[in-house]
């Protein structure tokens, strides 16, 4: 049922304004200077992998005769790696879409760094462990149990906090310094798929 609204003498439904007072923190929450930040953090351990497994496959690259096809096939990786980075960036948009406003109000970069480096170390450990699945299922585990851990500390330890908010605004700069990378990969690849 429509109220009065005393201040404006207009006429509105209480449910249509929670959903405004909604979505006005959504719009708070992703369009913050923290995603910029992380934006970068992701960049930098995606970026630093791609550039270890193209180095271990040069010498195979080598018999490629031209510097175009060169720079093509290290164009591939660059692009793919750009992909990734949106992907590792969705999930933490989601978790800052869920996590309450008192737990990421000023953490998020710390969270988000903890999160970029223990999301790396799983899928590193995930690469090189057995195919045994119950191996998988505790690898798993472990990786939420640490994410429940360091949801704690960046709460709870505000000089740890502090630490891995600086580390995350110096390693921006490597990641964005990356991102042009990336994007040159994309444009790379697109003319290449072209012509």
């Amino acid at each position: 049922m429509p109220l009065k609204n005393s201040k404006t003498s207009l006429w509105y439904n209480p449910e249509i304004w929670l959903w405004q007072v909604s979505k006005v923190k959504i719009k708070q929450k992703l369009f913050s200077k923290e995603l910029g930040i992380l934006l970068g953090v992701c960049a930098v351990p995606v970026n630093l992998w791609t550039i270890y497994w193209t180095l271990d496959l040069v010498p195979s690259w080598t018999k490629s005769n031209t510097l175009w096809g060169f720079i093509g096939l290290l164009a591939y990786p660059l692009a793919f790696a750009l992909i990734e980075i949106l992907g590792i960036l969705s999930a933490l948009i989601l978790l800052r879409l869920i996590i309450p406003n008192q737990w990421g109000t000023n953490r998020f970069a710390a969270f988000g760094l903890l999160f970029v480096i223990e999301f790396s170390t799983f899928v590193l450990l995930l690469q090189f462990i057995d195919s045994l699945f119950w191996q998988k299922k505790l690898l798993l585990l472990g990786f939420l149990g640490i994410l429940f851990l360091i949801s704690l500390i960046v709460q709870f330890i505000p000089s740890i906090t502090k630490i891995f908010d600086t580390i995350a605004n110096r390693l921006m700069v490597l990641g964005y310094f990356f991102l042009i990378f990336n994007l040159l990969g994309v444009v790379i690849v697109l003319i290449r798929n072209i012509s």
